[in-house]
């Protein structure tokens, strides 16, 4: 999905990686797909450019092996706000510091429908599986989902540091240490998520999406009052 800490987890499977076809996705603005990096079958999505030959490639992979998918996720505003400025050097307002102005670019221009339908769009395009038909354990922030040819697991961003070495060894038998989560640090991010607050319409349009009630339902209502315009 990208920024959601992939690439930490990355970090820590260290020698196991080798190049091969990774993820599937397409980032938000750009209409690329997104790859992230092939684990001995294990698949991390992160975010790179990608041609057509990748996207074929990928499907005859992924319908052809048996795959394990980690899918860490993040809750839908903070992963947007993340992504627009990990990205920001590509829009118009790439030079423009005015925490007012980025917000109304944020709010009216950039396409948070993605972060939304990503499950949609990519896990059940190109794995034919629903997620939203395994319940989420809240506790371990996680899901698991094997349907013989695919094993899939889903955790919160915020989980990875306590649970992924747990979870990782508990279903696939996998030794990883606990990533360290990384921090975007720029100085307008944090001034941004620090000042910054949303109007109803959008937190609403945010959190009642069947993504966020999901996989974020234990925590909307302190979700809410973190975004929201007082």
């Amino acid at each position: 999905m990208g920024r959601v800490g992939s690439r930490s987890i990355i970090k820590q499977l260290g020698k196991r990686q080798h190049s091969i076809i990774d993820g599937v996705g397409y980032s938000n603005d750009c209409h690329t797909l997104d790859v992230g990096t092939n684990v001995d079958g294990y698949i991390i999505p992160a975010s790179r450019d990608s041609q057509e030959k990748i996207i074929k490639q990928f499907k005859e992979w992924i319908n052809h092996k048996s795959t394990k998918i980690l899918v860490p996720i993040r809750e839908p505003i903070a992963r947007c706000i993340s992504s627009y400025f990990h990205f920001k050097s590509i829009y118009p307002t790439k030079n423009i510091r005015d925490l007012n102005l980025l917000k109304s670019y944020f709010l009216n221009d950039f396409n948070h429908d993605w972060t939304l339908n990503w499950f949609d769009n990519e896990i059940k395009k190109y794995c034919g599986i629903d997620v939203y038909n395994y319940q989420f354990d809240y506790s371990d922030g996680c899901v698991r989902i094997d349907n013989g040819v695919k094993d899939i697991i889903i955790i919160k961003s915020s989980k990875i540091k306590s649970n992924l070495k747990r979870l990782v060894f508990k279903y696939w038998k996998i030794q990883v240490g606990n990533p360290q989560v990384i921090n975007q640090n720029k100085d307008l991010y944090l001034r941004f998520i620090s000042e910054i607050r949303f109007p109803t319409w959008y937190v609403d349009k945010m959190y009642q999406s069947k993504y966020a009630q999901h996989f974020f339902k234990d925590e909307l209502q302190d979700l809410r009052i973190r975004w929201s315009e007082k």
